[in-house]
């Protein structure tokens, strides 16, 4: 299956099997908003996978926290045009 250019949005990016999967995404050539409470670690992700070519978002995010999550909805569709 073709993934390129598909919109995936990642939660808890910044550890584990989120991290993995953002890897694995971004050299598919997919779109990515990769979301965690650690920014920190999902900026340096980002970048680390903009070498790949994809768009990629990285936004803090808490999302047991329905207002937090609605809070970045917006400009998650915004930018990655979903």
């Amino acid at each position: 299956m073709d993934f390129r250019g598909k919109t995936v949005v990642i939660t808890g990016a910044s550890s584990g099997l989120g991290y993995k999967l953002a890897e694995l995404a971004a050299k598919e050539g997919c779109r990515l908003a990769l979301l965690s409470r650690r920014k920190e670690i999902t900026d340096k992700l980002a970048e680390k996978l903009t070498e790949t070519g994809s768009q990629i978002l990285s936004l803090s995010c808490d999302v047991t926290n329905k207002q937090e999550f609605k809070k970045h909805s917006t400009p998650l569709k915004a930018t990655l045009e979903i």
